[in-house]
């Protein structure tokens, strides 16, 4: 099934589940013809009846911030949050699917914020943030109301180089499937290292 036709598929979803038991499951608001979706601190509105999203500015939300919206609405379990952080490789079939091209891209944050804790403690309290004891450099990020993620950030020393390490709560896959938490991560470490 190509994107389109899952794509659709994923509104059908949102649709048959109605406006507030979508939210709700999603842990998200909602209005009269609205969701609203915060991603990384942003707002995002989905109209199931219109099949449009917009985003923070009230323009056409970007592609990426659209497919994992809709994906999370469609997907969201409804369950609470376990309390238990896990590893992307801990997630069921996560130590098969995040790898190589599917590795948590950690380039992006490491060379800005690995050796300066305070700048990137600034970037996650813009993206809804909080800094966290994690690392050299961490931070739990409200990346969707459903899904935190903890970053911590090591800065290199004689023996190791930069590295990085990312946590979810273990109900993420009730909320997203493998490729939407990774393009999730893609859209707040670009808004981390943007910050």
């Amino acid at each position: 099934m190509g994107l389109g036709a899952t794509h659709a598929k994923f509104w059908e979803t949102i649709e048959s589940k109605g406006i507030e038991n979508a939210a709700s499951d999603a842990g998200c608001s909602a209005g009269r013809a609205a969701i609203i979706v915060p991603i990384a601190g942003s707002e995002h509105r989905v109209f199931p009846s219109t099949r449009t999203i917009t985003g923070p500015d009230g323009k056409p939300a970007k592609f990426l911030e659209s497919v994992v919206a809709v994906t999370y609405l469609a997907t969201a379990s409804g369950r609470a949050l376990s309390g238990e952080w896990v590893s992307e490789k801990m997630l069921p079939l996560g130590d098969v699917y995040f790898r190589g091209n599917h590795s948590i891209p950690f380039g992006i944050l490491l060379p800005r914020y690995a050796p300066n804790p305070a700048a990137f403690a600034g970037a996650a309290a813009r993206a809804g943030g909080r800094a966290l004891s994690f690392g050299d450099a961490g931070a739990e990020i409200p990346a969707l109301p459903r899904v935190p993620m903890r970053i911590g950030l090591w800065k290199a020393d004689e023996e190791f180089p930069a590295d990085g390490r990312i946590l979810f709560d273990s109900t993420a896959c009730e909320y997203l499937l493998l490729d939407g938490i990774l393009t999730l991560v893609n859209i707040v470490f670009k808004k981390l290292a943007e910050s």
